[in-house]
């Protein structure tokens, strides 16, 4: 664009990096996101009125969730294992959402800490339908930076 920003980005798929390693490929990728709770406070002031105060209290972050076709590769399902079994201190890494346009160039990129697959959904299928074997998970985290 003239202005110097870029057009909406289009990504083609997406992968989840651990310690620099592509841990899974996605073709779709939903949620993300914090909010803070509210905190209300009430008080009186020096002539008596009532006053209302809000403040941010505790963040919250959304989870992601990852949408891909069902492949041989079960990397995320020994991720999540790990969830299962209670191997927290394995199971709880730093990661990446990675975005990636059709040409392979990469075009977004969310950092994840202290993450984690919180749940995994196996699979959803119509033969009829002519469409992919899908399977999916949710990931959450401590915290997130988009970086690029």
């Amino acid at each position: 664009m003239a202005d110097g920003t870029m057009d909406p980005l289009v990504a083609a798929y997406f992968t989840i990096e651990t310690s620099g390693k592509v841990v899974g490929a996605f073709a779709k990728l939903e949620g993300g996101g914090s909010k803070n709770k509210l905190v209300t406070y009430y008080s009186t002031g020096a002539n008596g009125k009532p006053a209302v105060t809000l403040e941010p209290g505790p963040m919250e972050f959304t989870p992601y969730t990852l949408k891909r076709g069902v492949t041989n590769d079960l990397k995320i399902n020994a991720w999540r294992r790990m969830v299962e079994e209670g191997d927290m201190p394995g199971a709880r890494v730093n990661a990446s959402i990675v975005g990636y346009k059709q040409n392979g160039e990469e075009v977004l990129r969310i950092n994840l800490f202290r993450c984690f697959p919180i749940e995994t959904k196996g699979f959803q299928f119509d033969a009829q339908s002519g469409n992919t074997l899908l399977e999916e998970m949710q990931i959450v985290y401590e915290d997130c930076q988009r970086v690029k």
